[in-house]
């Protein structure tokens, strides 16, 4: 049987040369240097398989070179900074490195540095090889027990944690420096926190009380929701993350949906507080749910902080760098005032322009349900194998045209028809606006990226609230809803041109080892 053929762009360890010499055709790369690019994609070609090492700038290009025959490009290091991985996987091949082969090394290396300088062993060595050894005395070259000391460690990563498991050997403890909560740290807490607001809800009477728990419960959920999005990516498998994605937003809106009608059937038979202690218990549930996932799983690679400021002005400059993250800063930006200004004039189009009352302002709500629902699920499906910048501006249309339909729109049946069509690109927006976000971002810095980007669009959607008062007032509910239709359109034009400019396999901002 023929042997696959497969390029190594550096000689390896001859114990794994061997092997992967009685098993494949291997060109071998003997050189000191690296490849240059053009013998790189030449001798790629007709090749299944690339073994290269982080000398190897590996890019869409490369991978072309060695299409239709190239299967796999395998990189022997931990970090993948050289290899283009969106790039290598959008055009169907196959990417894997060696993750965690090197933790116990440089853990052990690192050992070895810290005995050194304890006991002196260079600078002793050093001595003795310029002539200077003058004899033996109590005190030469004394240096230093580690028994008893604190090792205290920066970063609770995988080397940190291999480094601290050595400590006790020496009669050592080991502290990790303490920067900032770890995701799991942080949702848990966001639960905990929220379950408490909850819980005191029967007991406060006063206005001042409620409102001053509505917004410890407000500033728990921006805790909580860019804690969420950065981890998801870690719980799936990358092929899996857009319609994990899409699955929890679908959930978190059929919740959104179903809630006010539960809560008004239970309010109605029992009073509020037994839907105040029904809430506590589901944020209980969903605390002791959080909790039994492993910090690992929520988070390979923990962000050092430098202090709240840089941390905001490094998630600030991801944005700056990044084309992506641009189009979906600015793009559904426009969106979310576009929300805003809907927010608050649609009691008025179901109540006032289209004379429906209370019951058209509930139907307005169950199409535009329903549209999130359907979009979010469908997200999920349409991302499959896809890049979710490519269609990113068009999804933004239906819901354009759906706002636009309900401002024209003669009745509230129409009316309600049409905020099914603006839902259901609402609900394909959204979804699609994390997954970029998520597969721009490295885990090191995601959190801090949804954490700009969620406060921008936030501040932008109450801006628009407070604006849309006025203007509801001013020009009526329809000619709202009309601005509110061009502001998405804005929005898909915004995300079209930031999209057309991106690098369509970029590098991830913040990209560490896996």
């Amino acid at each position: 049987m023929t042997k696959p053929p497969v390029l190594l762009t550096r000689r390896i360890p001859s114990a794994a040369f061997a092997r992967l010499e009685a098993a494949c055709d291997v060109d071998l790369h003997d050189g000191a240097s690296p490849l240059p690019p053009d013998e790189l994609k030449r001798r790629l070609k007709g090749k299944k398989a690339l073994i290269c090492l982080l000398t190897d700038k590996i890019d869409g290009a490369v991978v072309d070179a060695g299409l239709p025959d190239l299967k796999i490009v395998s990189n022997v290091a931990v970090g993948y900074d050289n290899v283009d991985v969106p790039a290598v996987k959008s055009r169907g091949v196959v990417f894997t490195n060696t993750p965690d082969v090197l933790t116990e090394a440089t853990a052990e290396l690192t050992w070895a540095l810290i005995l050194s300088l304890a006991r002196r062993v260079t600078e002793g060595d050093r001595l003795i090889r310029r002539g200077g050894w003058r004899g033996w005395a109590l005190d030469f070259m004394l240096g230093m027990e580690l028994r008893g000391k604190q090792l205290g460690i920066i970063g609770r990563g995988r080397i940190g944690r291999a480094v601290a498991a050595k400590a006790s050997a020496f009669g050592m403890t080991a502290v990790f420096a303490k920067h900032d909560l770890s995701l799991d740290e942080l949702i848990v807490s966001s639960d905990v926190a929220r379950l408490a607001v909850f819980a005191a809800l029967p007991f406060v009477n006063s206005t001042a009380g409620i409102l001053a728990l509505a917004a410890v419960a407000g500033f728990a959920n921006g805790f909580f929701r860019p804690a969420v999005l950065a981890g998801v990516p870690n719980l799936v498998a990358e092929r899996d993350l857009a319609v994990a994605t899409s699955l929890l937003q679908a959930t978190d809106w059929l919740a959104a949906a179903l809630g006010p009608i539960l809560g008004g059937a239970i309010v109605s038979a029992a009073g509020a507080d037994i839907v105040y202690w029904i809430n506590a218990a589901t944020f209980l549930f969903s605390a002791l749910l959080l909790v039994r996932i492993p910090a690992r799983l929520l988070q390979s690679e923990q962000g050092i902080t430098r202090g709240h400021w840089h941390d905001l002005r490094e998630g600030v400059a991801l944005f700056r760098h990044s084309h992506a993250l641009r189009a979906v800063l600015f793009g559904f930006g426009f969106a979310m005032l576009a929300g805003g200004l809907i927010n608050a004039s649609e009691i008025f189009l179901a109540k006032r322009a289209l004379d429906s009352g209370a019951f058209g302002y509930g139907l307005l709500w169950s199409g535009t349900g329903v549209g999130l629902v359907t979009g979010s699920v469908l997200a999920g499906v349409l991302l499959e194998d896809r890049d979710a910048l490519e269609g990113y501006a068009l999804v933004f249309i239906p819901w354009a045209i759906g706002i636009f339909a309900a401002a024209v729109s003669p009745s509230i049946w129409v009316a309600a028809l049409a905020m099914v069509l603006a839902g259901l690109g609402n609900g394909l927006t959204f979804p699609m606006t994390v997954v970029v976000v998520q597969r721009a971002t490295s885990d090191r810095v995601r959190g801090r990226a949804f954490a700009v980007i969620i406060s921008a669009h936030n501040a932008l959607f109450a801006l628009a609230m407070v604006a849309a008062a006025e203007l509801t007032a001013a020009a009526g509910a329809r000619w709202t809803y009309v601005i509110a239709s061009g502001l998405i359109g804005c929005g898909a034009c915004t995300a079209w041109a930031f999209a057309r400019g991106a690098d369509p396999h970029p590098s991830r901002p913040g990209e560490q080892a896996v």
